[in-house]
């Protein structure tokens, strides 16, 4: 509402570095501890205005949350193996009450991440690594193998290695396991 079709590249930046330190108390950009960087201009991942651009201003962005990713790879014959920082989705990192963490463990490794997503409200970039569906995993990469590093790659119509905000989605190059 604040920008127009025909306004430059420099007029959109100029309207988001003028937004983000007026964003009101209650704005989950504020309520979050891992958005702090991006608000006071330090995050790593924000350096240029071209990364800000992608982040609040992509036409053809789209928010993916875990669930999503779930079904994207399930779409191409793929499937997740985990997610990088796998603690950051894990019930138990956030949640101290056995009651409930008992209840959650009832619940499907996808639906446990799911409710860590929905019940953090942090995760604005997943990294994971995926697999083709045929593979049982059973060839696990060894630390210190050179074999055990992964490289970006095409995989087909799918990218692998996600970017999410909430409000906007990236995808990257894909990072499989070979």
């Amino acid at each position: 509402l604040l920008l127009h079709e025909q306004d430059s590249f420099e007029s959109k930046i100029a309207v988001v570095k003028a937004l983000l330190p007026q964003l009101p108390p209650g704005n989950w950009l504020k309520l979050s501890p891992l958005f702090n960087d991006l608000l006071t201009g330090t995050d790593p991942h924000l350096n240029s205005d071209n990364e800000l651009y992608d982040l609040f201003l992509h036409a053809r962005d789209q928010a993916f949350r875990v669930d999503d990713i779930y079904d994207l790879l399930q779409n191409e014959d793929m499937k997740l193996v985990t997610f990088v920082n796998h603690l950051l989705y894990e019930p138990s990192t956030f949640l101290q009450d056995q009651r409930l963490l008992q209840r959650i463990s009832t619940r499907s490794k996808r639906e446990q991440q799911q409710f860590v997503e929905l019940l953090t409200g942090v995760h604005r970039m997943h990294k994971f690594y995926a697999v083709h569906a045929d593979n049982d995993l059973s060839r696990r990469a060894f630390p210190a193998s050179e074999s055990a590093i992964p490289y970006p790659r095409s995989a087909g119509s799918l990218s692998v290695y996600a970017h999410s905000n909430h409000v906007s989605m990236n995808l990257y190059h894909a990072m499989t396991l070979q």
